[in-house]
């Protein structure tokens, strides 16, 4: 049993650490690391573009209110005139 335990790890241990071999998975592990790498770079790029816009669009939102809310104040400390026909 021992013979045939030493032929299976020998066998096993010429195929997993052959340089070559190694060479290749290290690699194709690299490339899918680097692509997921980009794929989230991008992502953050989307989602801060978004952001900005979204902060813009609220700016706009709060600038329509105050300029709301002011003339709203103006109005209404005027006394209302009544027009008699």
């Amino acid at each position: 049993m021992d013979f045939l335990d030493t032929l299976v790890v020998d066998d096993l241990s010429e195929r997993l650490f052959d340089a070559e071999w190694l060479t290749d998975i290290l690699s194709a592990i690299s490339a899918d690391r680097a692509a997921k790498s980009a794929e989230v770079d991008q992502r953050v790029i989307r989602l801060r573009s978004e952001l900005t816009d979204t902060e813009t669009r609220l700016k706009r939102i709060y600038s329509l209110i105050e300029v709301g809310s002011a003339k709203n104040r103006c109005h209404s400390s005027q006394p209302h005139q009544v027009s008699q026909a």
